[in-house]
């Protein structure tokens, strides 16, 4: 017991520190606009600057709070319901931009395929975790509320597996196309495990309070 909980703090704090610095990573953009976005990518942001706007900007907010939203004194407080509804709108906005955005992504139509659907299922979560926390159904809106942060969270997984890729030596396109796609299964993956392990360490005989 003395030793699981500094662990998931540890991992917390990472996790917080990571979504902190990208989400100011991408909010920078709105200071430079396309002048600093990465080759290959700035005409795209320059033809389509609101649909990128809308992206960055929504997925900034999303992860600047929802990294929060998960800690135990946050949701207790007033503050979770009202952050929890500029969560969403951060998600819906961000995962519209990105629908909007996705059919020109490098990497061809394998690339463009797995940020639309990233984008479609992080607009699907969240509203599917809206709506169960507005029927008062707090367990079932627990699980999708995981599932759409673990989708918001594919914006740091892709800005640890792109370079990663670019340092071994990967070709730009086909790391792009896999990007595209291991940045949200990893991320959803993750959060869909770190749910089903604090479920089972809550449901153990004295087991954590709560996390």
């Amino acid at each position: 017991m003395t030793t699981r909980i500094p662990r998931i703090g540890l991992g917390y704090g990472l996790l917080a520190l990571l979504a902190t610095g990208v989400a100011l990573y991408a909010a920078h953009y709105f200071v430079t606009g396309a002048s600093t976005a990465p080759p290959g990518i700035d005409d795209s942001f320059r033809a389509r600057p609101m649909a990128f706007y809308a992206h960055i900007g929504g997925g900034a907010l999303a992860l600047a709070i929802g990294v929060w939203q998960f800690l135990p004194r946050t949701r207790r407080s007033r503050w979770h319901r009202y952050a929890g509804r500029a969560y969403a709108t951060g998600c819906l906005v961000g995962g519209i931009g990105g629908l909007a955005i996705a059919p020109y992504a490098q990497g061809g139509p394998v690339a463009q395929t797995g940020f639309f659907l990233l984008g479609a299922l992080w607009i699907g979560t969240t509203l599917r975790a809206w709506q169960l926390v507005r029927a008062g159904r707090i367990a079932q809106h627990r699980v999708w509320i995981y599932r759409s942060f673990g989708l918001t969270c594919a914006a740091i997984a892709l800005r640890l597996i792109l370079p990663a890729g670019m340092v071994l030596g990967v070709p730009f396109d086909p790391l792009y196309a896999f990007t595209a796609w291991a940045c949200w299964l990893s991320s959803l993956a993750i959060a869909e495990g770190t749910r089903r392990l604090i479920d089972a360490r809550k449901a153990a005989p004295g087991g954590i309070a709560s996390a």
